[in-house]
């Protein structure tokens, strides 16, 4: 993102790239530090103009912006220092690529994307609201909440689904509320298209293997990711279903039913219990079926109909359910959770102020995914901003190319090196030392002495005969020869079969037994031995 820079000191404005993390950058005329923080407003991409962020994820900011028809949007950007990592750059593409093909009214549309400038972005529709995580906590669901918005999900994966698209990371946080109280499903960040012959699918798998949130993750995707079906969306909303059914209680290990922990029927326990299973062939077929089920049982309590219970007996008598409120083991559970959020805080304050950025970085990471409180949230994540901004101070050097006057980031490794090229104009630059600058790069002159004609005598150079070409020709044309020999013989294999018994006629009886066999394995072997030189070379002149 490109926006204008004053220098207070010289008063020269130029241009500079915009990075969040990017502690200062120097002026063109006086080389002083000037500082890239710039007011939202001045910042605009492809139009839209950006007015304030909203949060920062794995791979990209999202902010607050105005499209150019003046109405406000979620305007994604991947990080610039992103740009370097295939991986990340490859899922960025994808995400977009998903979303755009995507079109229903319970999935976050995509209504822009493109490059600009190197900054990869795409503009979506903006859900103000509250996310299903945040309902849960504040306990605002009643069951026919709990029952549209089981639908709305259901539906959106199921389109999702119709399209081979797996999302694979469904959880509270990727459900939101619109101020109307309509459900959409984001982040179709980690989704994959499901294929039979993709040798894509099969690269972006090997790197994201472990790409998720654990506690809604599906038994085969920790063990296998490249084998993940929409069943294992099945099982990741299963888990978000038993947190809405007992507000907010995970199942973990070996788990009682809903009906636990409150008065809910039996048909909530028998669903979730089969979108639960371990077994991926014993859960509902698709996300319609399970619709399907809801629907019907609904259908069943309007018309008074016996389909379900209160509560489930217990299959063993000697083994009782408690079956009585646990707003205690929520409020313990929940005050257990505020204390470790805690001590990861401190921890992570402590060795900040010890100047140990990589080490605080994960744990305020961990705080923020654990769940800490909303008016928590926002002092988690300047933290985080400060820790990286910190971490990339130390790792990377910001440089202004003196060509486009635009800055750009090098590792100091990079900086070392003879020369490199500006990642905006592609010029040849290197860093001077002593003025503590980049320059155009010169590469030396190298001086040729001629010796005094007269002096030496007039010689012809001597023409040093090269037999490479001739040994290539030669290995070309045995080559065709054997391809030649092949095809004739495929084509008609009596010519060989006649040739061999005219020889095998005037020869010792039993010596050329096996001539034609011999004859069409030499053919072979000799393609691939004489095919093998052509071959480096194609493969050479291709990777240059």
């Amino acid at each position: 993102m490109d926006q204008k820079v004053t220098c207070q000191k010289c008063g020269m404005a130029f241009e500079a790239s915009h990075f969040s993390q990017t502690p200062a950058i120097q002026c063109p005329g006086c080389f002083s530090p000037v500082s890239p923080a710039q007011k939202m407003d001045d910042i605009e991409v492809c139009g839209y103009k950006l007015l304030k962020l909203l949060g920062q994820g794995g791979m990209g900011q999202v902010y607050l912006a105005e499209s150019p028809d003046k109405h406000l949007v979620a305007f994604k950007i991947m990080s610039q220092e992103y740009n370097e990592s295939i991986e990340l750059l490859e899922r960025f593409k994808r995400e977009m690529s998903i979303m755009a093909s995507l079109d229903h009214p319970n999935i976050v549309k995509i209504l822009f994307q493109g490059v600009e400038k190197n900054i990869r972005f795409f503009a979506m529709e903006l859900v103000e609201g509250e996310t299903l995580r945040s309902v849960i906590r504040q306990k605002l669901l009643s069951l026919n909440t709990i029952v549209s918005t089981t639908k709305a999900v259901l539906g959106a994966l199921n389109y999702a689904h119709a399209k081979g698209i797996v999302h694979r990371d469904i959880k509270p946080e990727n459900i939101l509320f619109d101020k109307t109280g309509n459900v959409k499903v984001t982040d179709f960040g980690l989704a994959r298209k499901s294929s039979f012959n993709s040798s894509d699918n099969r690269s972006l798998t090997a790197v994201n293997a472990f790409l998720g949130t654990e506690s809604y993750m599906s038994p085969e995707q920790k063990i296998n990711p490249k084998e993940v079906t929409h069943k294992s969306d099945l099982y990741s909303f299963g888990v978000v279903l038993y947190e809405m059914l007992t507000d907010g209680v995970l199942p973990m290990g070996l788990f009682q039913p809903p009906s636990c922990h409150k008065q809910l029927d039996e048909f909530w326990d028998s669903l979730v219990f089969r979108m639960l299973d371990i077994n991926p062939d014993l859960r509902p077929t698709n996300c319609q079926e399970v619709i399907a089920e809801i629907e019907k049982f609904e259908i069943a309590k309007k018309t008074g109909q016996e389909m379900t219970f209160l509560s489930p007996e217990p299959v063993n008598p000697d083994v009782v359910l408690i079956n009585e409120p646990i707003k205690d083991e929520i409020a313990l559970e929940n005050e257990r959770i505020s204390t470790e959020i805690k001590r990861i805080c401190d921890q992570a304050y402590e060795h900040f102020q010890a100047g140990q950025f990589n080490e605080a970085l994960p744990l305020w990471e961990r705080a923020l995914i654990a769940g800490v409180a909303r008016e928590d949230e926002e002092n988690i994540r300047q933290w985080i901003t400060v820790c990286t901004e910190k971490i990339n101070s130390i790792t990377k050097v910001t440089l202004l190319c003196t060509g486009s006057k635009k800055t750009f980031q090098k590792s100091p490794k990079e900086i070392e090196a003879e020369s490199f090229h500006c990642p905006i104009c592609n010029k040849r630059l290197r860093f001077d030392k002593g003025k503590k600058l980049l320059v155009m790069y010169e590469p030396e002159k190298t001086v040729v002495h001629f010796k005094d004609p007269e002096s030496t005598p007039n010689k012809t150079p001597e023409k040093k005969e090269s037999f490479i070409p001739l040994i290539v020709h030669l290995n070309n044309l045995i080559l065709l020869l054997l391809v030649v020999s092949a095809i004739v013989d495929y084509s008609q294999p009596e010519l060989l079969l006649g040739w061999c018994q005219n020889i095998q006629k005037t020869a010792v009886p039993g010596t050329f037994d096996y001539l034609p066999e011999n004859i069409r394995l030499g053919i072979r072997v000799g393609i691939i031995v004489f095919s093998l030189k052509p071959a480096y070379d194609f493969y050479t002149a291709f990777n240059s």
